[in-house]
């Protein structure tokens, strides 16, 4: 009877509150809208994009605010674990706030002790003052010194999204019948992640992955479908793929006993099998081995949590027949397991070889000089440039990375252990939901497999910085909080969902507690619309600026650039930008006056760069080459020693102090920043060899300015030849020899076949052919398919006059590449020598 009275209440109270089942409607199809659309445009990356997704929300937030003001009382239905959730959301908000504030000196030292060394460090900032200008003084508010971070900036937006997060979880954590609405999520998720996939796989084949939508050219070439990192594309997709296994496990359990029966003459259930198929089949093309690890391993864990006999005999068929039709449809496409990256899943020395260790390792380096909260939003990208690894693979000019490849390393870098904390708060909040949620309905057991997968992902990625998933990651998770996991619990809530009770005191708190609460949300939206219309606005600009510079304009580029910084004046890129592009006009420009005031630009967004971030070094370059340092050779050394510090991976800016070292200090400093320059590079050996090979002896330049690198000394022995020195040419080319042999001697990673390739042309600088033959014989056993090599054996067996063995090589070589010019050749000296050395008839 009790039960009963509470449904009737409750079935009362809905119909008297129109306005709140309105907004309630009106938030859930912004948010389905959302989940639907935010994918497409490369995942929300760019500032429009990402603005536009914050319009959606913002109107979401605001028909929230309405409801809280005019309409019945909310109820929160996530229970503690949504709690735990909200907590930690709000915490990181916190922390990232606290970056904001000015504290005294005292506090900040404590705190984070990396702030002075880092600030008095940079030599060139503590003697420079900037004029007052428009652009600094907007950017002066920004700058640090009294903060807890080092790129305030950075913060600020991570503050925005982060509040943005929080309040999106507790909107949708407010929601009624959550279990409608995550069927609601769940059919939308699986239309959009099959179509994601139909278009991932179609243009993965129709054209390459350097290529978004055919047209836009993506930097690096690693995007998948309309994400620009074939990384990010498993945390959208791994989410629907959940959802779709949860919508098949729910059809399945209506069906009964008899499922096998009825399957294909359900229509849905169909439909669904073959949404799965296109789903799968896009997550093994993707290429991401972290992606596929963990839907892999978040399945696994669900289905043990619902272990039961009928389950497991169902989803072995079903597994079953998916596996199978996957692995034909991905043949019918022309997809090569054997040359995908999944190999790499097998050989974990070459999965360790992608570098994410060298970026953990460059995470952990700043925390204790910034043990507590952290050195600050979008920092990370500097501190992977500071502390290098010193691994030759690993070049500032091949491999530049923004994140740790790992959330909760970033999250520790950027916001300290504090940040980690809320971090594993919110972890924390899904895990425990998820172990109670696997054993509920088969819709909760879907978004278990989404959400751990997306958590597993995280230990290897940074997939949920990009605003499309972020936001499905957040709305899956509060209607996955909030269903009910028994009766009992789902009699609680029904019980709860009343209005205002008690005394008229208590029911004055709480209007007035609902009241700033919308009040609140209302400031908040319209703030983070306007901070992201401010950014969309610069990005405009900023592209029309690079149009302008491509037309030879580059005066009213610079004004749109100086628009852009003035509106987002604590975007540290935005004056990099400036500072870089005047650089580049610099160079073109002949007329003094239009020099002058380039290097006044230069000089202005520099020093707002340094004191916006003083880590990032590009600055300190800038002013020592183009702007006010330049003028003393003393100062000007300072500065580029400080951006070598700040960057000592660059084998451009190595050379560069180098060589002005020679000239200020002499042959030893310049020999330190050299052999660091050549650690990572040998673009710059034959000047650097001119140089210090008229100062110091062959041993010298072996043990002091060589490092202990096969590929360097393999060139300098080139070099020797080339000059016409035998005896430097023997001398490097026996170290090589020396190196190959000795891997443990040295950081470079060579294969086998790279090996024994270096090895024979060390051979054949030392005069020793027969060698130099069996060495490439041996690479060419390790990798067959090299044309040149081939190409070079054959050579070399035509000088040893073995003409049968080098022609059978150029036959091989022009059957792997019949356009290859140099086998060509070879072909066409092997057939006149044939013929002169047959008897005349």
């Amino acid at each position: 009877m009790s039960e009963s009275r509470t449904v009737s209440r409750y079935g009362q109270r809905i119909a008297s509150d129109p306005i709140g089942k309105l907004c309630q409607s009106i938030i859930e199809v912004l948010l389905l809208g959302v989940v639907v659309c935010s994918p497409w445009p490369f995942g929300c990356t760019g500032a429009t994009p990402e603005f536009f997704v914050f319009c959606g929300l913002g109107c979401a937030l605001l028909s929230f605010a309405v409801w809280l003001l005019f309409g019945a009382k909310p109820t929160w239905q996530g229970g503690w674990p949504g709690w735990l959730m909200l907590g930690g959301m709000l915490a990181l908000a916190a922390v990232a706030g606290l970056h904001l504030v000015p504290l005294p000196d005292r506090v900040v030292s404590l705190l984070a002790p990396g702030v002075s060394k880092w600030m008095q460090g940079h030599a060139a900032l503590a003697g420079i003052t900037e004029s007052s200008s428009v652009a600094v003084d907007a950017a002066s508010g920004w700058f640090v010194g009294s903060r807890l971070a080092l790129n305030a900036g950075g913060s600020f937006q991570f503050l925005i999204r982060a509040v943005a997060a929080a309040s999106l979880f507790a909107m949708v954590c407010c929601l009624e019948s959550p279990e409608r609405r995550l069927r609601h999520l769940s059919v939308a998720a699986v239309v959009v992640a099959a179509a994601l996939a139909l278009f991932g796989i179609v243009q993965h084949f129709g054209s390459h992955d350097g290529l978004a939508y055919w047209t836009y050219e993506i930097r690096g070439g690693l995007g998948f479908g309309p994400f620009i990192n074939r990384n990010h594309y498993p945390f959208f997709i791994n989410m629907g793929l959940g959802l779709a296994l949860g919508l098949l496990m729910e059809r399945l359990e209506k069906m009964g006993r008899h499922w096998y029966r009825l399957f294909l003459a359900d229509g849905i259930a169909t439909w669904l099998f073959v949404a799965l198929i296109f789903i799968i089949a896009s997550l093994i093309v993707c290429g991401s081995r972290g992606g596929i690890l963990s839907a892999m391993l978040a399945l696994t864990v669900v289905l043990l949590l619902r272990l039961s006999v009928s389950g497991i005999k169902r989803w072995l068929v079903l597994g079953v027949g998916i596996a199978a039709l996957t692995t034909l449809l991905l043949v019918w496409v022309g997809f090569d397991f054997y040359e995908s990256r999944l190999n790499m899943l097998a050989e974990s020395d070459r999965y360790s070889d992608d570098g994410r260790w060298i970026l953990w390792r460059a995470a952990l380096m700043s925390v204790p000089e910034f043990p507590w909260f952290g050195s600050g939003g979008e920092t990370y990208r500097y501190w992977e440039t500071i502390y290098v690894a010193g691994d030759p693979q690993w070049t500032s000019e091949t491999n530049q990375s923004i994140r740790a490849d790992n959330e909760f390393l970033d999250v520790l870098n950027e916001y300290g252990i504090a940040g980690l904390l809320s971090l594993m708060l919110i972890a924390g909040g899904v895990l425990s939901q998820v172990v109670v949620g696997a054993r509920g309905s088969a819709l909760s057991a879907g978004a278990c497999i989404g959400l751990l997968a997306v958590h597993m992902h995280s230990f290897v990625d940074f997939g949920l910085r990009v605003p499309a998933t972020g936001a499905f990651a957040v709305i899956l998770a509060g209607f996955f909080c909030c269903q009910p996991v028994d009766s009992a619990g789902g009699r609680f809530r029904l019980q709860s969902v009343q209005r205002f009770g008690g005394s008229a005191a208590a029911v004055t708190v709480g209007r007035l507690g609902l009241t700033a609460t919308a009040l609140l949300l209302i400031i908040f939206t319209f703030f983070a619309i306007h901070t992201k219309r401010r950014y969309h606005q610069a990005s405009r600009w900023s592209i029309a600026a690079g149009e302008l510079m491509g037309q030879s304009m580059p005066e009213q580029s610079l004004e749109m650039m100086v628009r852009a910084a003035e509106v987002t004046a604590e975007d540290i890129s935005r004056h990099l930008q400036i500072a870089r592009a005047s650089q580049l006009a610099m160079r073109q420009s002949a007329s003094p006056a239009a020099q002058g005031r380039l290097m006044d630009l230069i000089n202005e967004h520099s020093i707002i760069a340094m004191k916006l971030c003083p880590l990032a070094w590009q600055p300190s370059v800038w002013l020592a080459n183009y702007g006010c340092l330049r003028k003393n050779a003393r100062e000007r050394l300072v500065g580029l020693h400080w951006a070598r510090r700040l960057h000592p991976g660059d084998p451009n800016l190595a050379y560069l102090t180098g060589k002005l070292a020679l000239e200020q200090s002499g042959i030893d400093e310049a020999v330190e920043h050299w052999r660091e320059s050549l650690t990572y590079s040998t673009k710059y050996l034959p000047e650097i060899l001119a140089v210090a090979g008229t100062r110091l002896r062959h041993a010298e330049l072996l043990e002091r300015l060589l490092p202990a690198d096969p590929v360097v000394t393999l060139e300098a022995a080139l070099y020797f030849q080339q000059a016409g020195d035998p005896e430097g040419r023997g001398m490097y080319a026996t170290r090589t020899l020396h190196l190959i042999a000795n891997p443990s001697t040295t950081k470079r990673r060579l294969d086998d076949g790279q090996a024994y390739e270096m090895q024979s042309r060390c051979y054949g600088l030392l005069g020793q052919s027969e060698a130099t033959i069996a060495s490439l014989r041996l690479a060419l056993n390790h990798d067959p398919t090299k044309v040149a090599w081939r190409t070079r054996l054959a050579r070399l067996l035509m000088d040893s006059q073995r003409l049968e063995d080098a022609l059978r090589e150029v036959r091989i070589a022009l059957q792997l590449e019949p356009e290859a010019s140099d086998a060509l050749r070879l072909q066409k000296e092997l057939s006149i020598l044939r013929a002169s050395m047959e008897p005349s008839r």
